[in-house]
């Protein structure tokens, strides 16, 4: 239902509704042969009641603060948009306040646009030219038939704990509960900033690049990659399978389930450091992010660990912050960083190698990550 409403809305909204008939839904999305029976095969009308039930269902519930509602009305597959009309504008609040709300707001609608823009980007990767050469990401995560889950990082998570000035803890990012309580005694421009964000799945533009370059790089295994927003998952979704978790640390909650299997490690309250629990000589007790004339100096974890059941892989991307972690995503999808990592951890097969951990050091300018190099490691 997920892609059938995706289909059905791009068409829509590229002009092409009239295009949207039986035919040609169970052909691009169910992947029915052209000319096949309808009669004999109802997959669209089916789906399509569902569809409508569950979009009415959403926007009587945590989709009625939506700017608008979406439908697909009956004996159509052409989705109609409506814009919702408010009763009353809400009066704009006295001190910052209505400036937190506002540059709130303001984030969510450029991060939306922007992330339409993205899924258009992966869709589109199928006629793209694929880059040369085998990365780590494929070593390490593609030799094998299984499924790899890649756990986009919740950039929206990020606006709310700075309108709140709190960090959720894992169990209440997991069962919603931190989503569900705006900051005491905010006024109403807050209290709508925070329902838009906690309603919405946002993700950062670096993680869906990592994304799209592990489709182009690997083209043969887009199939076996499967992509979900960190806000969609669930703690027993960790303990079969494997992962790819994407991200900086406070916009992706649950590396903290990973925590204790590493070396290099995120410790709370000092979220400004990536702590080295057991120093080696020549190495520092932590790794602190620093300022300069030139930009920012941080660091990033790159770090294989097994799933919650100890039965499949789980690749941790991750850093202080999301310029670091996009700085680790293009590490770990460059070519140029299969043989260094074979020479760093010692060995000759990328894909046979148990647990380790990369510690990286990057550079930050204009909030983006500028390149990675290796400054310490575990086997």
């Amino acid at each position: 239902m997920r892609e059938f409403l995706l289909f059905i809305a791009e068409q829509a909204l590229e002009g092409k509704g009239g295009e949207l008939t039986e035919q040609n839904i169970g052909c691009h999305v169910f992947g029915r042969s052209p000319g096949y029976n309808q009669s004999e095969d109802n997959v669209v009308r089916v789906s399509a009641r569902q569809l409508r039930s569950k979009l009415r269902e959403y926007f009587e519930s945590e989709g009625r603060n939506e700017d608008y509602t979406l439908e697909v009305p009956k004996g159509a597959y052409t989705p109609v948009f409506t814009p919702v009309e408010r009763r009353s504008a809400v009066p704009a609040a006295a001190g910052r306040w209505p400036w937190v709300a506002g540059i709130a707001t303001l984030v969510a609608i450029i991060a939306i646009g922007v992330s339409i823009w993205l899924w258009r980007v992966v869709t589109n990767l199928k006629a793209a030219e694929p880059i040369g050469g085998p990365t780590p990401v494929g070593e390490l995560m593609l030799k094998s038939d299984q499924p790899v889950t890649v756990v986009m990082s919740d950039f929206g998570l990020l606006v709310m704990e700075d309108l709140s000035g709190r960090m959720p803890q894992l169990e209440d990012y997991a069962n919603r509960q931190y989503f569900a309580d705006p900051p005491d005694e905010s006024p109403p421009g807050v209290i709508r900033a925070w329902r838009r964000m906690a309603s919405r799945q946002i993700t950062a533009v670096g993680d869906v690049s990592l994304v799209s370059g592990l489709l182009r790089a690997h083209p043969d295994h887009r199939n076996q990659v499967v992509v979900r927003h960190a806000r969609s998952m669930n703690i027993h979704d960790f303990s079969t399978g494997q992962f790819i978790i994407l991200g900086g640390f406070l916009s992706i909650p649950w590396v903290s389930l990973f925590e204790p299997q590493l070396n290099f490690r995120l410790e709370p309250p000092d979220l400004s450091a990536i702590h080295n629990a057991r120093p080696q000589p020549g190495e520092r007790p932590e790794y602190k992010q620093m300022t300069g004339s030139g930009g920012r100096v941080s660091y990033a974890r790159i770090g294989l660990a097994h799933n919650l059941a100890g039965t499949g892989r789980v690749l941790l991307v991750t850093g202080l912050n999301s310029g670091d972690a996009e700085a680790a995503a293009a590490f770990v999808l460059s070519p140029d960083s299969v043989p260094l990592m074979k020479r760093t951890l010692g060995v000759s097969d990328l894909s046979k190698i148990g647990y380790f951990e990369l510690l990286l050091e990057t550079s930050i300018v204009d909030g983006a990550g500028h390149g990675a190099r290796i400054v310490a490691f575990r086997r």
